[in-house]
C-alpha cells in the first residue's frame, strides 16, 4: 500500500476576506495555498498566534520524522543524502557511494528547515505523526504536512474541530533550485518521500496459498467494488489499486485528497536510500537534523557528522571498502551540491 505526505491546509482560514487583507498588507501579496518555500514560511509565519493558534504543524522527531521531513525541503531545493542520488548504491566506484548530505545545498536547506521552528508548537522537535495530526485536528495549526492517510481522522467530526474545513495540495517547490541537481528534481516543484506498507508471508508458511489469497484480498488486488469502497471508508483509506481513487462514495474523493495523492505518486515523489542499512541511515540523519531544529549544532556542523556517521555505515555496509577514506566525490558532484557533468 503506498502513502506519501501531502499538505493539508485549513479553507476557512485561507478564504476568509479578512485573512486575506491582513495577508496582502503585510507581505504586499495574495494569500493563497503556498506553492513555494518562502510562500510556506510566509503563510506560516503570519498565522502563528500563540497559544491558540500556529502556522504549521510538522515534525523533526528524532530519527524517521527528521529525516524524512528535512528531506521533503532538501530533494525540491536540488540537495541528495549519497553520491548515487536516487536509485541504488554503485557496484563499481564507491566514490558514488560517498555521502553528499553536507552539500552547499543541504545545508541551506536544513537551515530553511530549522526556520521553520517558530511558526510550530512547543514541542514539535519530538513529535511523532500522531502529535501532529493532533494539533491540527484541535484547529492549532492553519497548515499540516502529514502522510495521507491521516485524512481519516482530519475529516472525522467526531475527531476533529476541523473537519470539512481542510484542503489538500501538494508539497512546496523551490523555482531557483539548481538543474543540475542529483536527485533529478525539477525546479518549483515539490517533492516527498515514499512510504507506505507492505504484506508479507514467512517462507516458513504451512499455507502458503490461503496466506497469498488474503495477501492479494487484503492489498484490494482481488478485492469487489464494494468491498474496496467499504476498506477505503472503514479499514484503510491508502491502496495501490488505481480503480479505488475515483470511487465517489469514499471520504477521500469526497474532499479532494485522491487526486492531490495521485499527482504526487506520478510525478512528485523521491525515494530513501536503497540499502538494507536504510533504518540506520534515518537514525543517522534523524539525530543530526534534530540536533541542528534544536539549536544544539549548527546545521553544518549537523551534517558534517552525519557524513561522517554515513560514511562508516557504508564502509560497515560493503559499499565502501575499509581502505577507502572518506572524500568528497568531485567526479559525480560539485562542492556546492550540484551535479558535475559527466
Amino acid at each position: 500500500m503506498p502513502g506519501v505526505q501531502l499538505l493539508y491546509y485549513r479553507k476557512d482560514l485561507f478564504e476568509s476576506e479578512e485573512e486575506k487583507a491582513a495577508f496582502r498588507a503585510k507581505y504586499g501579496y495574495d494569500l493563497e495555498v503556498p506553492k513555494t518555500w518562502q510562500q510556506l514560511r510566509d503563510v506560516a509565519e503570519f498565522f502563528t498566534r500563540p497559544p491558540e493558534l500556529y502556522g504549521l504543524t510538522w515534525s523533526a522527531g528524532k530519527g524517521n520524522m527528521a529525516v524524512q521531513n528535512y528531506y521533503n525541503i532538501a530533494w525540491s531545493w536540488g540537495a541528495d543524502c549519497f553520491a548515487f542520488g536516487q536509485g541504488f548504491p554503485d557496484p563499481e566506484d564507491p566514490l558514488r557511494n560517498m555521502p553528499i548530505c553536507n552539500s552547499e545545498i543541504g545545508v541551506k536547506a536544513l537551515e530553511f528547515f530549522c526556520s521553520l521552528k517558530p511558526f510550530m508548537p512547543p514541542g514539535a522537535a519530538a513529535y511523532e505523526w500522531a502529535e501532529i495530526t493532533a494539533d491540527f485536528t484541535e484547529g492549532k495549526a492553519a497548515m499540516m504536512f502529514q502522510w495521507s492517510d491521516f485524512v481519516r481522522d482530519v475529516e472525522d467530526p467526531a475527531k476533529s474541530k476541523v473537519a470539512g474545513k481542510v484542503g489538500y495540495a501538494l508539497m512546496p517547490g523551490k523555482p531557483d533550485a539548481p538543474v543540475n541537481n542529483v536527485p533529478g528534481i525539477i525546479p518549483g516543484e515539490g517533492y516527498a518521500s515514499l512510504g507506505g506498507w507492505g504484506l508479507v508471508m514467512n517462507k516458513d508458511s504451512k499455507n502458503k496459498e490461503a496466506a497469498w489469497k488474503f495477501i492479494a484480498w487484503a492489498s484490494c488486488l482481488t478485492m469487489t467494488h464494494d468491498e474496496m469502497k467499504d476498506y477505503l471508508e472503514f479499514g484503510g483509506t491508502n491502496t495501490g489499486r488505481l480503480s479505488g481513487y475515483f470511487i465517489p462514495e469514499t471520504t477521500g474523493y469526497r474532499v479532494g485528497r485522491y487526486p492531490i495523492e495521485l499527482e504526487m505518486y506520478r510525478e512528485h515523489i523521491r525515494r530513501r536510500p536503497a540499502i538494507a542499512e536504510e533504518v540506520e541511515y534515518e537514525i543517522i540523519v534523524g539525530t543530526e537534523v534534530q540536533q541542528a531544529f534544536i539549536g544544539a549544532k549548527t546545521p553544518k556542523q549537523a551534517l558534517d557528522d552525519a557524513a561522517k556517521a554515513l560514511y562508516e555505515l557504508m564502509v560497515r555496509g560493503g559499499y565502501i571498502p575499509e581502505d577507502q577514506p572518506l572524500v568528497w566525490p568531485s567526479k559525480y558532484v560539485n562542492p556546492d551540491g550540484t551535479k558535475a557533468s559527466e
